[in-house]
Formats: structure tokens, sequence, C-alpha cells
């Protein structure tokens, strides 16, 4: 579409009250070169009544005779809305590419600094061995550095395969099998699996709140990230953590707490960034990417993972899944149930 003078005087000066407040100096600055006699071109918007905003291009143009004198004044506006916002696609996508190019270039950086780290570690501790093989009462500490590389290898390994699930997980190839599952059964296997052997004889407290019914998730899934969070609840905490179960009508809950550790609250809003580990980790083995990869298991099923914490009395881990449930389950002996 286009408009001409005296179209584009009304239109630019805001005689109908279209042009858009911010434009207004730069189309007065057009509007009083073209009165000069230069030619210009400038992109603007208005905003119709009743209608949404919109760009126009106003472009002037001079007309002379052979000895340079100002025969007309032409003033042209095109309606180049469509043009604004395919610009405005390509520009949001660019910086998209931009960022995600950064955040590559960081968890490359992030993730070879990881690698080496262990390997160093084991490159020195075969040194040693090398060392130790020549001395006779060398064979201790032989045995100690042996249980570094061990140590080591299996920092590795979980370093490894959680930067394989990061990959899996960002080009969509996580293998997602929802199906019905008794998740009370699912977190008491859990306890028994993975946590019947802690040091000091610490055990999982579980709490069952509501009448427990048969969920639809992927139980694979769904148990790696409260193995992964019951993980950090036994690392960063001296007590015995609690895992609770709540059933309501709406969402089915689970809570992993702690009175550990806590972490600093200037670094809680980065929790759930690539290799990111609290300041006050220092020490305790863990890759930093167990809280990314539990989150984006979490809202495969359409849920959320948020985490309260506060440094020197604990953490509260909540995982929350909208139900799709059927049939109440009947109630497990040894299991504490806080409501009936």
């Amino acid at each position: 579409m286009e408009y001409y003078l005296p179209t584009i005087k009304r239109r630019a000066i805001g005689v109908y009250g279209e042009c858009f407040a911010p434009d207004k100096p730069a189309v007065s600055a057009f509007l009083d070169q073209y009165k000069a006699g230069i030619e210009s071109e400038l992109y603007y918007r208005i905003q119709p009544k009743g209608e949404t905003l919109r760009w126009l291009l106003a472009r002037s143009f001079i007309i002379r005779d052979e000895s340079g004198k100002v025969l007309r004044h032409i003033g042209i506006a095109n309606d180049v809305t469509s043009q604004k916002e395919k610009e405005l696609v390509l520009q949001q996508s660019l910086q998209r590419e931009q960022e995600l190019n950064q955040l590559k270039s960081q968890f490359v950086s992030t993730a070879s600094h990881e690698f080496r780290t262990p390997l160093t570690t084991i490159q020195s501790s075969v040194d040693l061995i090398k060392l130790y093989l020549d001395v006779p009462t060398g064979k201790a500490s032989i045995q100690k550095h042996v249980a570094v590389i061990e140590k080591e290898i299996n920092q590795f390994s979980r370093l490894l395969t959680d930067i394989l699930t990061i990959g899996k997980i960002e080009s969509g190839k996580v293998p997602f099998s929802p199906r019905w599952v008794n998740i009370v059964s699912v977190c008491e296997e859990i306890i028994t699996t993975h946590f019947s052997q802690q040091e000091e004889f610490r055990r999982v407290r579980l709490l069952i709140d509501g009448a427990p019914y048969k969920v639809y998730l992927d139980d694979k899934l769904i148990s790696h990230v409260i193995v992964n969070l019951l993980s950090n609840a036994f690392k960063f905490s001296t007590d015995a953590p609690c895992l609770r179960i709540v059933f309501t009508a709406k969402n089915l809950v689970l809570q992993i707490i702690d009175e550990g550790i806590g972490i600093p609250k200037r670094e809680l809003s980065t929790l759930f960034q690539a290799f990111f580990r609290a300041s006050n980790t220092n020490g305790i083995p863990g890759t930093g990417l167990g809280l990314v990869i539990a989150r984006q298991f979490v809202e495969l099923h359409d849920g959320r993972l948020d985490i309260q914490s506060e440094e020197k009395k604990g953490t509260v881990c909540t995982v929350s899944i909208p139900a799709r449930h059927k049939g109440q389950l009947p109630r497990l002996a040894n299991t504490f149930y806080l409501s009936k």
C-alpha cells in the first residue's frame, strides 16, 4: 500500500493520532528535510485507532530542471509491516543462534576442563605407581594410588554418561515410555537398591501423604530423577534424608528433604546451568549435570522441578507431575502414612 502527500503529512505528523509516539521526533525531522528539498527516507510506525502497530517506509524525491530549480516534491510511504516482521523473526533467530553458539563454546570449554581433571589425577597416580614398583615397601602406596585411579575412573564414567545424556536430551532422542506405575513400590525399590548400605547406617525416611494411586509415567526416567536427588541429599548432609510422596487430585508430588549444607542464596538462580557446582561443595564429588538432566526428565512429563534451599539449614527438592491416575492402591506394610 502506498500513501502520497498530503496523506503522508497527515499520517506522519499524527493528525489522526496515528504516529507512534517514540517515532515522532524522527518523523518531524524527515518532514523538515522534505520541505527543505532534501531527499531522504525513513522507517517509522503508526498506530491507527483500533488497529495493530504498523510499519511504513517514507521516501521523498525532488524533481529539478536543468538549472537545478525545484519543479516538484514527491513523497511516498509504503506499508512494510510484513517485511519488518520477517526482519524481526530473522534477528531473533540470529540472536538465538549466537546464544546457542556461546553456550556450546562454554560447554566445550567446561567439559574439556572437567575431562582433563580426572585424567591428570590418573596420570599422576600412574607415574607414582611406577616409582613405587622399585621400592620394596611400596605396596601400601601402590594400593592407595590404585584406589585413587578407581575413584577418578568412576567420576570420569559418570561425567561421560551425563554428557551423553545431555546430548540425547538436546537432540530429542531420550526414549519416553510412560506406563501405569505404582510409584510407592518404585520408591521402595530405589531405596533398597541404591541407599540401603549408606555410611553410619543412614536410611531414607519414606513418608506417604494421601491415598496412593497408580500414575502414568516413565518409571525409568523418574527413577533416575529420584536417585539423583537422593544422592545429593546424602552427599550434602550427614542426617538421613526424607522422601515424601504426596497424592492429590491434580498432582503427584515427590519431595526430597535434607538438613545439610544448603545452597548459598546468591547461587540459587544458577542451579540448573550445566556444570554448575555451588561454592560450598568443594571436595564433594559431582559432575554439575545431574540437576540439568533431572529437570529435563521431569519436564518430559509436563512437570516441574523446584528447589528451595537455605545455606547451613538444608534443601527441599520438589517434583510435581500432573496426576493421571487410576484406582486406589492398598496400603503397604512398614510404610508411614501421614493421612488416612
